[in-house]
């Protein structure tokens, strides 16, 4: 995997595995911290999240969940609850972009479990209708079919976290943890730490790019999905064989 990482260049931002303390604190990420970079934010995070008590750490955040079994619904609903969180169930992704547009205030994540998917490749469609619509959504896929739950950076250009199915609640806070601080890195990635803080204050305000943005960037973006898309197709592939 770490060869498949480095071949990408995908390196960049910190990985947050096993070793993640589990989910803890209270407070939510603010536009102040977004002006300091996302390394400020990830240490933010990380002193949050790695206290003792998880009252209250994802208090005013919404879940957005597409895909879950009721079963599975359940779960992630008390552990939202437990972490000051609200869960709500969608049927599409449209429909959770609707949802953000109408609440373009709100705190917010998705997650998409993937085994209710038709294939990789309506995945990935996902994934990068996701990013361009909304870059700043933090974006959990659970998947069965990985061999383990992934919270690098791997697949940023799709998702910030993949976690391995049937989550712990463990893993699951993990995972919020680590979706928030590698979508803050990509954001920065993305934007840089200006835009980065712009688009914080607004939330969920359209990045808009300049022609000289576009030109000079444009062709590398698109050959940054292509390899990631490929990649992702490898290790399902790798992954289940």
């Amino acid at each position: 995997m770490m060869g498949l990482k480095q071949s990408m260049g995908l390196t960049a931002a910190p990985a947050h595995g096993a070793n993640t303390p589990d989910v803890a604190a209270k407070a939510a990420v603010t536009p102040s911290s977004a002006t300091r970079g996302a390394a400020s934010l990830a240490n933010d995070l990380f002193g949050r999240f790695s206290r003792k008590s998880p009252n209250g750490v994802l208090e005013g955040y919404t879940l957005l969940v597409l895909g879950a079994k009721a079963e599975c619904l359940q779960y992630f609903r008390g552990w939202m609850t437990d972490m000051g969180g609200v869960t709500i169930r969608v049927q599409k992704h449209e429909e959770a972009l609707t949802w953000l547009k109408r609440n373009s205030t709100a705190k917010a994540m998705l997650l998409v479990n993937a085994d209710a998917l038709e294939d990789v490749d309506a995945l990935c469609d996902i994934g990068f209708a996701l990013r361009a619509a909304a870059p700043d959504l933090p974006v959990i896929v659970t998947s069965s079919s990985v061999a383990a739950s992934d919270f690098s950076t791997l697949r940023m250009q799709l998702c910030d976290v993949t976690l391995k199915a049937p989550a712990s609640e463990s893993s699951f806070k993990q995972a919020c943890q680590a979706a928030l601080i590698n979508n803050a890195f990509y954001m920065e990635r993305k934007t840089g730490p200006v835009k980065m803080a712009k688009t914080a204050r607004t939330h969920r305000a359209p990045l808009v790019l300049g022609d000289k943005d576009r030109s000079r960037g444009g062709w590398k973006s698109a050959l940054t999905l292509v390899s990631v898309c490929l990649a992702y197709v490898a290790f399902f592939q790798g992954s289940s064989s």
